[in-house]
């Protein structure tokens, strides 16, 4: 995996089933690049990409989220939205709530990994879905 597109192809893989789309909006800034609907809940994803860095860098510094995406996140969460954060790093995928938006571009690897809600690994079996992913993706 070495940018958000291939992020995308392989998650597409591992999500649980329902109908999800990459999302080119071109007009309304800061929109997520990914819709999905699981049973009737709307999810959706912001997807970042990073080559694998050390624990202590910021592996979203240079190409993090952009101000425009921060406020969106942020909104659709307070009102009650599922949305979150899905950095991948390497070969770790990382889901993080929207509360960490504002904070994202300067977190360390370390810190992604301590508030991320789930982490898959790239090659390992991954299912996402069972009580944990029915949690955190608002399914239950």
């Amino acid at each position: 995996m070495s940018t958000e597109s291939q992020l995308w192809s392989w998650l597409r893989g591992v999500l649980p089933y329902g109908h999800w789309i990459r999302v080119e909006n071109r007009i309304e800034l800061g929109t997520p690049d990914v819709n999905g609907c699981v049973r009737g809940h709307d999810v959706w994803l912001e997807l970042k990409y990073s080559k694998k860095v050390l624990p202590a860098t910021s592996p979203f510094k240079k190409r993090g989220l952009s101000k425009e995406q921060v406020i969106w996140l942020q909104e659709r969460a307070g009102v009650g939205g599922n949305a979150w954060i899905v950095a991948g790093v390497g070969r770790h995928v990382y889901f993080l709530l929207p509360v960490y938006a504002s904070s994202f571009n300067d977190m360390s690897l370390r810190a992604i990994q301590a508030a991320s809600s789930a982490t898959l690994e790239r090659g390992v079996r991954n299912l996402v879905s069972g009580p944990v992913f029915d949690t955190i993706l608002k399914l239950t």
